[in-house]
């Protein structure tokens, strides 16, 4: 009877430990689930997160690729616009040019001797030598002023010497010599004594340099360079005087005498230019 109590008391003991266990596993079994459902929400929300991440990434690519379109539209537009520039600029210089070309004038001023035919004495004539744009004319404006035609052929033999010795071709430009005479009586330039003066004044246009006005020469200009001899030097000497010249330049041989006048001879333009361009 004893051990029949016994044992049901184990068998009820038992059944008691049976039962909260399964109470325990089924609360496990609970907090499993809520955990797993747990679980399951987070994977959903990551999911949602890698997503919406995918989405902002082929955003941002798309944002990206309209950016590196943009640019390369961006960088054609610039490359033209740089060509257009430049040509613009080339197009621009070349009108700068053309204007240069169309509107350059250089003038040099210089004083020659001539004879003047009612006194017979020398006289100081001024003249100037204006270079333009043209075709390679050469043009002498006269006031009061009787130029021979050797006097003429000289002038044009004067300009060839300058070409040389500058090293410039005159053939696009025009030569333009004004002499200046506001007397009434006429100034006679017979032969070619102006020919070494119109030639420095010509070197002068040409090299935009000075002349020095109290420095006065006469003499020919031959094809060489050289400097010719002339007529009435003596006349023309006093003329220089007369006329405040400090310094007369004469041919090789024809030096006279003047008080208060320094004489000098030359043989060549280039050595005649030494004294009469400044720079």
């Amino acid at each position: 009877m004893r051990l029949t109590l016994l044992l049901l008391l184990l068998l009820a003991i038992s059944a008691a430990y049976v039962t909260i266990e399964r109470n325990e596993i089924s609360r496990l079994e609970k907090e499993l689930e809520n955990y797993q459902a747990k679980i399951i929400q987070l994977e959903l929300q990551l999911e949602k997160l890698r997503i919406g991440k995918n989405i902002e990434v082929e955003r941002l690519k798309s944002v990206v690729d309209e950016l590196l379109h943009d640019k390369s539209e961006l960088e054609y537009k610039l490359e033209k616009l740089e060509g257009e520039v430049q040509s613009l600029q080339d197009e621009r210089s070349k009108l700068l040019s053309r204007i240069g070309y169309l509107t350059y004038s250089s003038t040099a001023r210089y004083k020659v001797v001539g004879i003047n035919e009612s006194s017979k004495r020398g006289e100081v004539i001024e003249f100037q030598v204006t270079l333009k744009n043209g075709m390679g004319g050469v043009f002498i404006n006269v006031s009061g002023v009787f130029l021979s035609l050797q006097t003429q052929e000289s002038i044009v033999k004067a300009i060839k010497v300058a070409q040389n010795v500058t090293e410039r071709d005159l053939s696009g430009y025009d030569v333009f010599i004004w002499f200046m005479h506001s007397k009434r009586s006429k100034l006679v330039i017979l032969g070619p004594s102006a020919g070494a003066a119109i030639c420095i004044a010509t070197i002068a246009a040409i090299q935009n340099k000075t002349i020095a006005q109290d420095v006065l020469i006469t003499g020919t200009i031959e094809e060489d360079g050289k400097i010719g001899r002339v007529g009435e030097v003596f006349k023309k000497a006093e003329a220089a005087k007369r006329y405040g010249i400090r310094e007369f330049l004469v041919p090789k041989g024809q030096r006279v005498k003047v008080d208060g006048l320094t004489i000098r001879e030359v043989g060549d333009i280039l050595e005649a230019i030494n004294y009469v361009l400044v720079n």
